[in-house]
C-alpha cells in the first residue's frame, strides 16, 4: 500500500450462498471488458469493482477505472506488457457515496462495506480495507475470472492498500496509487519507506527481523550474496550513500517501515516515493508477468508474425 502491506487472505466463493450484492448490468452483462488482451487462462486478469458509488455515481466509477487503465499505459514495466492484461469492470451500486472515516466519525451505508484504516486500533488511516471481503470477491466473481480484484472506493482523501484485495481511492493523481498497489500485488513487492505510521511516533526504528522475502528489501550488507549483488558495480560504496550516476543500484538504508538496518536497491523506486520503479522492483514484476503475453503480441513487427499476403496476423 501507500502504508503497510496487508497480509489478509481470502478465498473466492463461486455460487456464495451470501445475498447478491448490488451489481449494475451493461446490455444484460454483470460485467464490460475495459481491455480484452485474450484467453482468461494465458492473461492476468483484473477486475475493478467500486464501492460507495451510488446508481447516479456510476459514470464516475467508470472515468475511474479508465484512468486506472491509462495509468498502467503509462508507466514500465505494465506498459511494456499492457499484452498480459484483461481489465474488467463491474459496477456495483451503494446506497450512498462515499466510505467510512472512523478517525472522523463519518459512516456511509455502502455496499463492499469499506473504510479507511481506523488509528485507534492501530491501523495507519491511509489504509483502506473492506469489513465484508466476501462481498468483493462475490462482485468481481460477475467477471470471466480475476487475478487480482482491485476496489475503487468513491472518496478523495489520499489511501490504498493491498493484500488479498486491493483498495484505492479517487483522490488527485490517484494513477499513482493504482501502480504502487498493483506492486504489492503483481510483484510482491514491499513498501520501501521508512515509518508505518508516519505521524512521526515511528520515525527512526531499526529492523533486527529475518532477512525479508520481498525482493526488493534486504538486511544481507554483503557485496556478493545480496539479493541483487549482479546489479552492484564494483566501484559502488556499500552502503551507499550518493546518488551519482543518478539511478545508481547498490544498498540504500531504509525500507520496509524502517530507518536503519535494511537496505532497498536504489536511491528512489515508485514502492518508495512514487519515482518511476527501480530496476529490482521491475524486473521482478516483468518476471511474475512472463509467459502472459505472446512472442507476437512483444514483437508484432517479426518476420513470424505476418502471414504470406503481408497482413499482420495474431497467433491462435
Amino acid at each position: 500500500m501507500l502504508g503497510p502491506v496487508l497480509l489478509s487472505t481470502v478465498l473466492s466463493f463461486h455460487g456464495s450462498t451470501l445475498p447478491a450484492v448490488n451489481v449494475q448490468t451493461n446490455g444484460g452483462m454483470y460485467y464490460t471488458a475495459v481491455l480484452n488482451s485474450g484467453p482468461v487462462a494465458q492473461k492476468y486478469d483484473i477486475v475493478f469493482i467500486g464501492d460507495g458509488f451510488t446508481s447516479s455515481d456510476q459514470a464516475a466509477f467508470n472515468a475511474a477505472v479508465d484512468d486506472a487503465l491509462a495509468a498502467l499505459q503509462g508507466l514500465p514495466p505494465y506498459s511494456q506488457r499492457m499484452c498480459a492484461f484483461n481489465i474488467w469492470r463491474v459496477n456495483v451500486v451503494s446506497s450512498e457515496s462515499g466510505v467510512d472515516h472512523p478517525a472522523q466519525g463519518v459512516f456511509r451505508n455502502t455496499e463492499l462495506d469499506c473504510r479507511f484504516g481506523n488509528p485507534s486500533n492501530g491501523e495507519a488511516e491511509r489504509c483502506i480495507t473492506s469489513d465484508s471481503p466476501l462481498k468483493c470477491i462475490e462482485a468481481a466473481d460477475y467477471a470471466p475470472d480475476h487475478d487480482a480484484i482491485f476496489v475503487l472506493v468513491n472518496d478523495t482523501e489520499w489511501g490504498g492498500c493491498a493484500g488479498g484485495l486491493v483498495f484505492s481511492s479517487i483522490a488527485p493523481g490517484f494513477h499513482d496509487i493504482i501502480t504502487h498497489e498493483l506492486g504489492h500485488k503483481i510483484g510482491a513487492l514491499a513498501d520501501e519507506y521508512d515509518c508505518y505510521v508516519c505521524d512521526g511516533s515511528d520515525n527512526d526504528r531499526s529492523y533486527s527481523g529475518a532477512e525479508p522475502m520481498a525482493v526488493n528489501l534486504t538486511k544481507d550488507t554483503n557485496r556478493t550474496t545480496t539479493k541483487w549483488s549482479a546489479l552492484i558495480a564494483s566501484t559502488t560504496a556499500i552502503p551507499t550513500t550518493v546518488n551519482s550516476p543518478p539511478g545508481v543500484v547498490g544498498l540504500w538504508e531504509g525500507g520496509g517501515y524502517f530507518r536503519f538496518g535494511i537496505y532497498r536497491p536504489q536511491s528512489s523506486c515508485h514502492m518508495r516515493d512514487l519515482a518511476p520503479f527501480c530496476a529490482v522492483c521491475a524486473d521482478a514484476m516483468l518476471v511474475k508477468l512472463q509467459g502472459r503475453c505472446t512472442l507476437c503480441e512483444l514483437n508484432p513487427s517479426s518476420y513470424f508474425c505476418w502471414s504470406d499476403d503481408w497482413r499482420p496476423i495474431r497467433p491462435i
